[in-house]
């Protein structure tokens, strides 16, 4: 049985980003309140379920593309509830659900594609940062609507809007430069 708690960490992840759009509402404090424990759950199984798998000596194929899937399906999640409740631009939705999909393939593509290339890794660890302040920053924005620590008026938002947009595009930027070099990196090692 405890063989199997990476991948059900994994699928914890999975699930989490489903329960995550029923609950999350910011006019609904409780509701919130839950939202906002699961995501924080969710963002640790992030790193627990291979490091576990790791240590326990326990990591599989399966567990890699469980991983894979849970970590795109949870992003996605986030991602579709920015837009939901705060409208981003199309484009930056786009653009980072599409990463989200090419991010997969690039892991499937290529066996431990993320071990092989130090820039590769390095623009990744800029992705894995941009994707999270991207989308925790409007969790913090529905955070202080619930709370109320802040009254929102349009002009003293208008920095935080454009940060949020300068973080957008940045992210999308590092995500198809990493994904431009796992191609590149690809056909070099096929040739």
């Amino acid at each position: 049985m405890f063989r199997y708690l990476p991948d059900l960490i994994s699928v914890f992840r999975l699930l989490a980003g489903f329960f995550l759009l029923i609950l999350y509402d910011p006019l609904e404090p409780s509701r919130f309140g839950w939202a906002l424990t699961l995501i924080v759950l969710a963002e640790l199984s992030d790193h627990l379920d291979g490091r576990l798998a790791r240590l326990m000596g326990t990591a599989s194929m399966r567990g890699y593309i469980l991983d894979g899937v849970a970590d795109r399906a949870f992003y996605c999640a986030l991602i579709l509830l920015a837009f939901d409740y705060h409208r981003p631009h199309i484009v930056i939705v786009y653009l980072l659900i599409f990463g989200q999909v090419l991010v997969y393939a690039a892991r499937l593509l290529q066996d431990n594609w993320y071990r092989k290339n130090t820039r590769v890794r390095f623009l990744h660890l800029l992705h894995w940062a941009g994707i999270r302040i991207w989308t925790l920053s409007f969790v913090v924005v529905d955070a202080a609507i619930v709370w109320k620590d802040f009254h929102l008026e349009l002009d003293s938002l208008s920095w935080y809007l454009a940060m949020q947009s300068a973080v957008g595009f940045a992210t999308i930027a590092v995500l198809y430069s990493a994904i431009s070099l796992c191609v590149v990196e690809g056909l070099r090692s096929q040739n």
